[in-house]
């Protein structure tokens, strides 16, 4: 039993990180395009590992890294969709992360809310978006 349970929790994951790479190509180079003019004083900023911010939005790597979080937060905040209290801003939002609609950001917003720092929070967000533009 607990082979099988252990199973289970193995390509639960492991289908998790799939649906993030399948994510359209030409979405992800939108956004690599749009966080692109950021990318260097964010990498300065939070010290994430500059491989990491390289393959975030080509490659949907969401590594377990603190730095990274920060740096998508960065990221959010420069692009005008994460304003300084925290708060995304839906109308920005939308405009700005190619592919996104009002309904994907609001069921996004609604399951990382209660994620309570920043950066976390941004990580979620961004992992919850990609899985919506994945099933497209």
């Amino acid at each position: 039993m607990k082979v099988i349970c252990t199973s289970i929790l193995v390509l639960t994951i492991l289908g998790l990180f799939t649906t993030a790479q399948r994510a359209p190509k030409l979405l992800k180079e939108l956004w690599d395009d749009t966080a692109k003019p950021f990318k260097e004083g964010c990498i300065a900023e939070t010290g994430v590992n500059p491989q990491y911010a390289d393959r975030i939005f080509l490659y949907s790597e969401f590594i377990n890294d603190r730095a990274l979080m920060c740096y998508l937060a960065c990221i959010a905040q420069n692009v005008g969709i994460l304003n300084a209290s925290g708060e995304w801003d839906k109308d920005i939002f939308v405009q700005r992360a190619a592919g996104t609609t009002p309904a994907m950001f609001n069921s996004c917003n609604e399951e990382t809310k209660a994620v309570s720092h920043v950066c976390e929070r941004s990580m979620a967000m961004a992992m919850c978006i990609v899985r919506h533009v994945s099933t497209l």
